[in-house]
C-alpha cells in the first residue's frame, strides 16, 4: 500500500467528484485548477494522497499518477469496507488503509464535499460540491494548527507505541485522536502504565 522508502509527513484522503470536479459533472473530466489546489496543499505539507472516491471501483488509482494529474504522489486507495457510504464510512475506510498501511502514526487530512462520510474532525476539509476546492478551503487546511503537527508531535511526546496505541483506542470507538488522549488522561490510563 506505501510504495515509499520513507513516509510522507501527512496523507491527503481525496475524495474526487465534488472536490476535483463538480459533483454534478458527468463528462469525467477534472478541473485542473482543482488539482493544482490538492497539489499545492501536498507540496506545502509534505504530503502523499491515498484515493477515498468511489473512483476507485472503476478506475485503477495508479492512473491518478500521470504527469497532467497528480504525477507520482497518489500511494493508493482505501478498500471499499463499506460499500453504502453510511455515516462515517470513508472515515472507516481511512483508519483501515492507515492500520493495514503501517501508517497510523502519520498525520493526515482529508478531502471530501459530503460531511456524512466523516465524523467531525479538525483535520477533515469539505468543499462546496457544486464547485469542489478552491483557494479558501486550501488556505483553510494551511491555516489549520492540527494539521500542521498534530500526530507528529504526540508521537514525539508519547513515543511511538504508546502513539500506536491510543489511535488503536481511537478506531475502536470511532473517535477522534484528540477525544481518545482526553478520555484516556481522565481515565488515568497513563500513569497507570509509567507505573
Amino acid at each position: 500500500m506505501n510504495h515509499f522508502a520513507s513516509k510522507p509527513d501527512h496523507l491527503i484522503f481525496l475524495d474526487i467528484d465534488g472536490v476535483l470536479r463538480p459533483a454534478t459533472a458527468y463528462d469525467g473530466k477534472l478541473q485542473k485548477k482543482a488539482i493544482a489546489h490538492v497539489k499545492a496543499v501536498a507540496k506545502k505539507l509534505n504530503s502523499r494522497i491515498v484515493i477515498t472516491s468511489t473512483w476507485r471501483d472503476i478506475h485503477n488509482w495508479e492512473m491518478f499518477n500521470r504527469p497532467d494529474i497528480f504525477d507520482g504522489i497518489v500511494i493508493g486507495e482505501t478498500p471499499d469496507i463499506d460499500h453504502l457510504h453510511g455515516e462515517n464510512g470513508r472515515y472507516r475506510e481511512v483508519l483501515a488503509w492507515l492500520k493495514q498501511s503501517g501508517n497510523e502514526d502519520v498525520s493526515w487530512i482529508a478531502l471530501d464535499d459530503k460531511r456524512i462520510h466523516y465524523p467531525d474532525l479538525p483535520n477533515v476539509f469539505f468543499t462546496n460540491p457544486g464547485t469542489g476546492i478552491d483557494q479558501e478551503v486550501v488556505d483553510n487546511i494551511l491555516s489549520n494548527s492540527e494539521t500542521k503537527q498534530d500526530h507528529s508531535i504526540l508521537a514525539d511526546i508519547l513515543g511511538k507505541e504508546l502513539h500506536r496505541k491510543v489511535n488503536q483506542y481511537a478506531a475502536a470507538r470511532d473517535i477522534s485522536l484528540e477525544t481518545a488522549l482526553r478520555q484516556l488522561v481522565r481515565a488515568g490510563t497513563f500513569l497507570m502504565e509509567e507505573g
